[in-house]
């Protein structure tokens, strides 16, 4: 997942809002398009040598889109990363190949619910429409109170999240520190019992985007953290 924020978005003519994830705008097909191309092209990648997807991912081809900057109530991702309001972004998200949607009537609590059952939940982003921004912006909810609300509600019992064969495999190494330092669980969750209901998201996982127009007050969730955001104004 590629998020591209501040003036470059305009300069270029992508595409924030209606069918922003879609097909049909140049510049956003293109920019998404050409990491793909550079991965086999100067990166040596080869399907069936290197490149080892057993089914490959639609998110891998182009899934590149401007956040709604205009439309949102909150703080742009950019900004969310210290950057200036100002400043033109490029945020890349590593892998993005779970997502669970369409909710457009439903709570955020749904969405929760939904989320809490990716395997290796390392990380979500909340891919919010600016009517469903909006509606809770007018209740008084900063962008941080719904992260928090997310992240706190995204929850399993500990028999349930141990039984997962990625906790073995990649939370409970966390843990006990000897992996993936980037991600950070409570080391309580060991000694936890089986009855205890957790946050099966490290803190500061949940990150929200606006993007799409308003005919509805939709948000979906993707499976995808640990992003590196640049500016790409030096190169402009």
């Amino acid at each position: 997942m590629r998020v591209v924020n501040g003036p470059v978005r305009k300069e270029l003519g992508m595409n924030a809002g209606t069918y922003a994830l879609g097909p049909g705008n140049h510049a956003n097909a293109t920019i998404g398009r050409f990491l793909s191309l550079a991965i086999m092209n100067l990166g040596g990648g080869r399907i069936g040598v290197n490149l080892m997807g057993t089914q490959g991912n639609v998110s891998s081809y182009s899934f590149c889109f401007p956040e709604n900057e205009e439309e949102s109530p909150w703080e742009s991702l950019a900004v969310d990363n210290g950057y200036a309001t100002n400043e033109s972004t490029l945020t890349m998200f590593p892998t993005g190949w779970s997502h669970c949607g369409n909710y457009l009537g439903g709570s955020v609590d749904d969405l929760a619910r939904a989320m809490a059952q990716f395997t290796f939940p390392s990380g979500m982003v909340v891919l919010v429409a600016p009517p469903r921004a909006m509606e809770w912006s007018r209740k008084g909810c900063s962008k941080k109170d719904l992260k928090d609300y997310i992240w706190s509600h995204a929850t399993l019992p500990m028999k349930i999240f141990r039984q997962d064969p990625y906790y073995k495999k990649f939370i409970e190494p966390v843990l006990r520190g000897k992996a993936y330092e980037d991600y950070h669980w409570p080391t309580d969750y060991l000694s936890l019992p089986d009855d205890a209901v957790v946050p099966v998201y490290p803190r500061g996982g949940v990150r929200i985007v606006i993007v799409g127009a308003n005919q509805n007050p939709m948000m979906q969730g993707w499976k995808t953290g640990n992003p590196a955001t640049v500016s790409v104004d030096k190169w402009r």
